[in-house]
């Protein structure tokens, strides 16, 4: 993870950019918290652009302290699916924060698409 400010190198695609907003919204009611477990950060519906509804389902794991360049940070692990357009989607990340601010320095995820979802009647 580089501590130096730099632009995207691309555009963040729909379901990327829904995913990092819940992760925005919902981790930040979990800092301070002492976690020994992963606990769920809940289920969240978005809409993409092109009008599809999406369903995301995030947990994080206990955190990590340690230091930002030379502030003090907790990393959360994230793992979690989404579910979009009839497929499944499996999502894992980090998410660092500011101890002091709550402010992120940084987020990354990485979501692959386990492809159909198939329901049994």
């Amino acid at each position: 993870m580089s501590e130096a400010w730099h632009p995207i190198a691309r555009e963040t695609d729909p379901l990327t950019a829904a995913v990092l907003d819940v992760i925005r919204e919902r981790v930040s009611t979990v800092i301070g918290k002492d976690m020994t477990v992963p606990m769920s950060l809940g289920e969240a519906r978005a809409i993409l652009p092109d009008g599809s509804d999406t369903v995301i389902a995030l947990s994080v794991a206990p955190a990590q302290r340690g230091r930002f360049g030379k502030r003090a940070a907790l990393t959360y692990d994230l793992r979690g699916q989404a579910a979009c357009r009839g497929h499944g989607f499996a999502i894992i990340g980090r998410a660092t924060i500011d101890l002091k601010t709550q402010a992120f320095y940084d987020i990354s995820v990485d979501i692959a698409d386990l492809g159909g979802i198939r329901r049994d009647s």
